[in-house]
């Protein structure tokens, strides 16, 4: 699911399928190392700390609400080490480091966002559900933590309310730096309004580059017109001008998924974020 070079050119994969941690050492696809994890439990992100150290986030497989987890592991004479492994929250998916040594990690099943430190012994979780303002959070996807180490979450949320289809969004939690989070706020508040970040259609029909309404395939066999342009956000991304690019699904009918499981477009919000910091 997730493929990262770290600062010495080795190259660590995440083999969803058979529950792997791989390493092609010094990106050699004749060479590489792997550890086995748990049966499973669905490797889903890597991500690289400045120390060389990888985390790894477990989604506990395809199934919903599967068991997930997160792992931290060492490349040590080209030999592969597990540091801790830490059964956490369910069907997760991405997850982001940040300046202060800690990892932050999307739970969709839950419905939450998890910070764990380095050692995987203290953890906690957010948006709790009681909260007066979750931001928008609803099944958290991608996140990414910008340069004031708050982290942004996309949010794939649910396909329809009723008859209605519904507009994805993003949402941003106040950080671990409390030197950087906004003042009165406590780490893992949302920042971002109830509705999270989203991109309105201002009441106009969604339609493609050339005019055609969204889907509208010879004749349409979605009926019903899409004004939602904005829809089912998976991962996201902040470049180093604070631009967020976040996948677009754009999925209006879940028949769609049988003939395009993946997505169909990417949204970028300009200049929302603070640029992130080098983190190796």
């Amino acid at each position: 699911q997730a493929v990262v070079p770290d600062a010495h050119g080795n190259i660590w994969i995440a083999s969803f399928e058979n529950d792997r941690i791989y390493v092609f050492l010094k990106g050699n696809p004749n060479r590489s190392v792997y550890y086995q994890q748990p049966s499973k439990s669905g490797p889903f992100g890597i991500q690289i700390a400045r120390d060389g150290t990888a985390w790894v986030s477990n989604s506990g497989g395809l199934q919903a609400g599967g068991q997930g987890s997160i792992a931290r592991y060492e490349l040590k004479n080209d030999r592969l080490r597990r540091i801790f492994f830490l059964e956490l929250g369910h069907s997760n998916k991405q997850l982001a480091l940040d300046s202060q040594g800690y990892a932050w990690m999307t739970s969709g099943g839950d419905d939450l966002v998890y910070r764990v430190n380095d050692q995987g012994t203290m953890y906690q979780g957010y948006v709790n559900k009681s909260a007066a303002n979750r931001g928008g959070m609803c099944a958290p996807w991608g996140i990414a933590v910008d340069g004031d180490d708050n982290a942004w979450v996309g949010n794939f949320g649910p396909e329809k309310v009723g008859n209605k289809f519904t507009t994805s969004n993003i949402t941003k939690l106040a950080g671990s730096n409390p030197a950087t989070r906004p003042p009165g706020y406590n780490t893992g508040d949302a920042i971002s309004p109830p509705t999270g970040y989203t991109l309105p259609s201002a009441g106009d029909q969604v339609l493609l580059h050339n005019g055609a309404p969204l889907y509208s395939l010879g004749p349409d066999p979605f009926p019903n017109p899409c004004f939602n342009p904005l829809m089912r956000i998976t991962a996201l991304t902040i470049d180093r001008a604070g631009n967020i690019w976040a996948t677009n699904n754009w999925k209006p009918d879940f028949t769609i998924d049988l003939v395009n499981s993946g997505g169909d477009g990417i949204c970028i919000f300009v200049g929302l974020a603070k640029p992130p910091a080098r983190m190796a």
